[in-house]
């Protein structure tokens, strides 16, 4: 398994981190705007074929 790291935004000031898209999408998940609450993203795999 590989770990990597993604930012996500913490202040003194502002009790709630703050964790945007990119970070959302890498963990496949969303905020629905109109409930906003967050949400599973369906999985997509893509099958690339190669000719020679």
């Amino acid at each position: 398994m590989i770990e990597r790291t993604s930012p996500i935004l913490v202040s003194e000031k502002i009790d709630i981190p703050l964790v945007g898209v990119v970070t959302l999408e890498i963990l496949r998940l969303k905020v629905d705007p109109t409930t906003s609450k967050v949400e599973e993203l369906p999985l997509f795999l893509y099958i690339v074929c190669i000719r020679r």
